[in-house]
Parts: structure tokens; C-alpha cells; sequence
């Protein structure tokens, strides 16, 4: 008997991938939520400190506003571990379809409970995608110059 992947492995494997597709994309819409409720944040915070009769003093605005980024930033930095885990096990099932392998499948409650325990450092490490730190870094950057502007 040839060593490769039964149709039904397969089968298996294919739809373990569609599986972890459906899950990298409900991370996707998420990190899309906690961005735009970030924007609603501080489009509130804009509008108080723009208003005729303002609410808001420029300081309160930059403490505000900067602890919201910061705190946003973080929660997503946290849902992207997940995702990079799904990720992983999704490139892992493609190269093992691609390559008609012998592979054990479905795995994806194992690969979530079992990936290591994520420290600071591995969710600080998501930090490294330029889409992620170039969002909060530009939105840090307009808050830190309105507050200086406004001051």
C-alpha cells in the first residue's frame, strides 16, 4: 500500500483547513472592531474637546486619549496570539495537502490547548507587523500633536 493521504484524510484535512479559515476570520473582523471602537473613542473625545462649550480640557484629552490607544493596542496585541496559533496549524494542513502527506487531522482544539502559554514577550511580539504598530503609533501621534496644539 503506497504511503500518502487516503481520500478521506484529505477530505479531512480540507475541511479542517476551511475550519481555521472561518476562525482567522472572525480574529480578522475583531482586531476590525476594536479598531473602529477605538475611532468612535476618540472621535467622542475630539468632539468634546472641539465643541463650542468644551467638555474637555487639552490634558484630560492627551491622558485620555493615549491611555485609550494604549488599551486598544493591547487588547488586540492579545486576540492576534490565537490567531497566529490558527494560522500556523492552517499552513501546517495546506503543506500537508499540498504534499499529499500523512497527516493527523483534525487537530484544532489541540493546537489552541496545547501551544505554549503566551508571556508578554509573544504578544508583544505581534507588535512587529507594520500594520499593527503603524495604526497606533500614527493615532498615538495625532493625540500627542492636538494635545500640544492645544495646550
Amino acid at each position: 500500500m503506497a504511503a500518502g493521504v487516503t481520500m478521506d484524510e484529505k477530505d479531512i484535512a480540507v475541511e479542517e483547513w476551511k475550519q481555521l479559515q472561518t476562525i482567522i476570520g472572525r480574529f480578522d473582523t475583531l482586531e476590525f472592531q476594536i479598531r473602529g471602537w477605538l475611532l468612535v473613542l476618540l472621535g467622542v473625545l475630539l468632539t468634546a474637546l472641539f465643541s463650542e462649550k468644551a467638555q474637555l480640557k487639552p490634558s484630560a484629552f492627551g491622558l485620555i486619549g493615549m491611555f485609550a490607544v494604549a488599551a486598544f493596542c493591547s487588547m488586540e496585541l492579545t486576540t492576534r496570539r490565537p490567531k497566529r496559533i490558527a494560522i500556523i496549524r492552517a499552513y501546517d494542513v495546506e503543506k500537508a495537502i499540498r504534499q499529499n502527506a500523512q497527516f493527523d487531522s483534525p487537530r484544532i482544539a489541540y493546537s489552541f490547548s496545547n501551544s505554549p502559554k503566551a508571556t508578554i514577550w509573544d504578544i508583544l511580539a505581534e507588535f512587529k507587523i507594520a500594520h499593527v504598530w503603524t495604526f497606533y503609533v500614527l493615532l498615538f501621534s495625532i493625540i500627542l500633536a492636538i494635545w500640544l496644539i492645544r495646550r
